[in-house]
């Protein structure tokens, strides 16, 4: 009996390889495809804390007439070079100063980050307030809050919802609706 070689079943290496690069190409995709979307929830959460922020600074400097800084203490934020460089504005850098977000004074309830506010007290000096970066500070002048660790997307890093040559809003003078 004589066997036909062309009518042997199974699968060939070619076709092997070529299922196996396929399986490859779809598996890197849909890798890059989960982290562009776990870049971009950080980011939103982000936007979501300092939207939440300033509504909450709003409301308080409408009723109390002062912005809610935690201590008298400024944050220098010359230290954080690209969020000094890039994110702050040249009326905040001459006119304004940094300080540091009382979230307890303005009752937020959760912030995605900011975790650092737990640790420092009224009495931590301004040399040490360095030391804690996952904080978010707001402008005296321009009241424009910014998370001083930032969020990182692709090698650019996002300290607020806002670029210093962004329209700002000056809580001093609403505008009538």
């Amino acid at each position: 009996m004589r066997i036909n070689k062309n009518s042997q079943k199974g699968i060939t290496m070619v076709t092997l390889t070529i299922a196996i690069v396929i399986l490859i190409l779809i598996s890197n995709l849909l890798i890059y495809n989960a982290k562009d979307g776990v870049y971009a929830q950080k980011l939103e959460s982000m936007y979501n804390d300092v939207e939440s922020l300033k509504g909450k600074v709003m409301d308080f400097y409408v009723k109390y007439g002062e912005i809610p800084a935690y201590s008298e203490n400024e944050y220098d934020i010359t230290g954080v070079e690209d969020l000094y460089n890039n994110w702050v504005s040249e009326e905040e850098k001459q006119n304004g100063k940094f300080y540091v977000i009382d979230l307890k004074a303005l009752q937020v309830v959760t912030l995605n980050y900011g975790k650092d506010y737990d640790q420092i007290s009224k009495d931590t000096s301004t040399e040490e307030l360095k030391n804690y970066t996952d904080l978010y500070i707001i402008n005296s002048v321009t009241q424009n809050v910014f998370y001083v660790k930032g969020v990182s997307v692709e090698g650019e890093k996002y300290y607020s919802d806002h670029k210093k040559d962004d329209t700002q809003i000056d809580l001093k003078y609403p505008k009538e609706s």
